[in-house]
């Protein structure tokens, strides 16, 4: 359905005696994407940069923070979606019709991340707790919560119960049911409106997620790992 290049350069650099660590990356990709209405496949780009800082506060406990950029642009809508629409083909005679969602053909978006891990020797075990903050330019925000422990148990076990919270709200062009709107979609869309998606990633979201993980160290160059979530 699609051919995708990407590439991505990434660096590290520690300062102030290893105790601060900086983080800074570029990325980008080059897709040909294959959508039914189209001849030839269609094209897509993406580009992404990242600036993070870790630091460590003291011997139990460090911080980081990412701040990550994002800039799309060409066929963003998913060619395997499609929204339906009423159309009145004769007076009193409506027909139910499938059309490709249209998106934008350009989408920036932002987020930033923030977590702080600390050590508790004597429980022989770690917590780490993070949030995250998204938004883009076609309305979505979302908040991610996550909070994990890492429990030592011997000296070959570790266990890792976590739990997770997110919520986003939806696009602006997201609708379930055209019927209820004037929009009139295109025979073609083209990512320059009207604008419309069914794509459930694109609507109003929240969940929860809590799950178990369970780390054996069987040797140096082994490890079996088995996790739960749901």
């Amino acid at each position: 359905d699609y051919v995708s290049r990407g590439w991505s350069v990434n660096t590290l650099a520690d300062f102030n005696e290893k105790n601060t660590t900086l983080r800074v990356g570029v990325a980008g990709t080059d897709d040909r994407v294959e959508v039914f209405y189209e001849p030839a496949y269609l094209p897509k780009h993406t580009k992404s940069a990242i600036v993070g800082v870790t630091q460590v506060l003291d011997p139990l406990t460090f911080v980081t923070v990412n701040v990550t950029l994002a800039a799309d642009n060409g066929y963003l809508a998913e060619p395997h979606k499609f929204v339906e629409k009423g159309i009145e083909i004769f007076p009193g005679v409506v027909l139910e019709k499938s059309f490709g969602e249209n998106s934008p053909n350009q989408r920036q978006s932002g987020s930033i991340f923030a977590s702080v891990n600390h050590a508790f020797p004597r429980l022989h075990g770690a917590i780490e707790g993070s949030y995250r903050l998204n938004s883009d330019t076609y309305g979505i925000i979302a908040n991610t919560f996550e909070v994990s422990w890492l429990q030592h148990v011997g000296p070959r076990l570790i266990l890792e119960p976590l739990a997770r919270y997110y919520q986003q709200s939806a696009a602006r062009f997201y609708y379930y049911n055209l019927d209820t709107t004037s929009i009139v979609p295109v025979p073609s869309p083209n990512g320059t409106g009207p604008y419309y998606t069914s794509d459930f990633r694109l609507s109003a979201e929240s969940d929860s997620t809590y799950g178990l993980k369970a780390t054996v160290t069987v040797t140096d160059r082994l490890q079996l790992v088995a996790a739960y979530e749901r």
